[in-house]
Parts: structure tokens; sequence; C-alpha cells
């Protein structure tokens, strides 16, 4: 089975626009306190540099991060948005409100926009033509967290439509829940009968890439959404449920 080396967004923006040297010295200071963690220390100076110039890019985009990791979730929504209004081409403050509104429980707004990000991802000048995959979602599960990852090209170019990757207190990839449908594995429930032509099957599974162990979950005949993938997710996370098999990235059982 193929495995997909995806791009994470990175955390904070780094532009090189013209400003005053006392915005240069505090949008560097507030990012020194978000490298350190001091998200809220760092989203009251991102906000105050905002409202002296509200189009200081690096201070929306930076604040609206700082204000995420506190858990500020309105007020990333409000300054993602105010960079979005800036530059309506800026796929970064797009698929930043996308977490923002699943994480306010939003999923209506979230699913339109990602509708509208895969929608014009070919328009011209659109800044994301060559971008595979971004990031549609970041959560907690008691003190595990969550980024969650979809392909642009499910199902035409990749197998693999969400792979949501638990991170460590680095941000090291532990292990992923991945939502798949594997052309081969539907040649052969065609043949089988199980599927008519044309139609998909489609399997949750965690990947553990240190150990190279792929465990099988759940076996659907119908294309979930984002949110029903979710909560099957949680389940399996919440209730350490145990797989329904399991093998290695070779083949071989694993016992």
């Amino acid at each position: 089975m193929t495995r997909y080396l995806l791009p994470l967004i990175a955390a904070v923006l780094l532009l090189t626009p013209q400003f005053t040297w006392g915005e240069e010295r505090d949008i560097h200071a507030a990012n020194k306190l978000f490298g350190e963690g001091k998200y809220e220390e760092a989203l009251e100076l991102y906000q105050e540099l905002a409202a002296a110039n509200p189009e200081h890019r690096n201070s929306l985009y930076n604040g609206g991060m700082a204000a995420f990791l506190a858990g500020k979730f309105e007020a990333s929504r409000d300054l993602w948005l105010k960079a979005e209004q800036l530059d309506e081409q800026d796929y970064r403050a797009k698929m930043k409100l996308i977490q923002a509104y699943r994480s306010l429980g939003d999923e209506k707004e979230a699913v339109r926009r990602v509708e509208a990000l895969v929608k014009n991802r070919y328009v011209v000048d659109s800044g994301y033509e060559e971008v595979n995959a971004f990031c549609c979602d970041q959560f907690k599960v008691g003190d595990e967290r969550f980024m969650a990852i979809q392909n642009f090209d499910f199902p035409e170019k990749t197998a693999q439509q969400y792979a949501v990757y638990s991170l460590g207190e680095n941000g090291e990839k532990l292990y992923s829940i991945d939502l798949w449908s594997n052309e081969a594995t539907n040649a052969i429930l065609r043949e089988q009968g199980e599927l008519k032509e044309g139609e998909r099957a489609y399997q949750i599974e965690r990947y553990t890439a240190n150990s190279g162990k792929i465990e099988t979950f759940v076996h659907l005949k119908e294309q979930p959404t984002y949110a029903e993938f979710k909560q099957i997710l949680l389940k399996i996370v919440e209730d350490n449920r145990e797989p329904v098999s399991s093998t290695t990235v070779s083949g071989e059982p694993v016992e």
C-alpha cells in the first residue's frame, strides 16, 4: 500500500513587506513569544499591531495562529477573515479559516469553504495550483493533539482522502488514522459482486510509521463526510477500539 508524504502548513507566516521600525520590532517580539509557546501574550501584541495597521498581514495571520493555539477560536476566525479580506487569493488564510470554523462547531461553513477551495484551485493566480493537500482541521482528544490533512486529488490521483496525524510534543507524527478507497480492493470487490461498476468501498485505517503497522477498523460501502469520518475516528481513539485486521506494510501478518 502506498503512503503519501503530505505537506503541513507552516505555523508562522514570514513576509517582507515595508513596515515602520516600531512595527518590525513589535512583530519580532510577538513572533518570539509565539515561538516560546506564550500564545496569549503573543496574541495581545499581534492584535495591537493589527489595530494600529489593519494591513499588517503578519499580525493578522500570526495573530490568528496564536489565538487558535490559545483556544480563542472566535479571535482566530476574526483575524484570518481580515487577512482574507486584504487578499482574496490568500489561500493560507482560507485554509486556516476552515480549521477555525470547525473548531467553532460551524461544520456547514467549513464544508462550504472546503468546496470553494477545491473549486477554485486551478483559477489563474490562485497561488495553490501545485499544493496537493491542505490542513482541514486541528483538534484534541484529551491531551492528544491531532492534525487532519485532506488530499485535493482524491480519488483521481490518490487513494487517500484524509490523513489525521497524532502529534507529539514537538509536532512529530506518531501515527495517522486515514480514510482510503483503494482501487485494487475495489476491483476485487467488483469481481466478487460486492460492488457494482462505478461503486467504491472505503476503509478507515491506522498507520504507525515506526513499526509499519496498518490496522483496519471499518469497511464502508458509501463515502462518509468528513464529519462522519471524524466521529468514527473519535470512537477509535476514545474507546481504544480493536482493529478488525492488521498487517505490516510488507504484507506480513502482525502478531
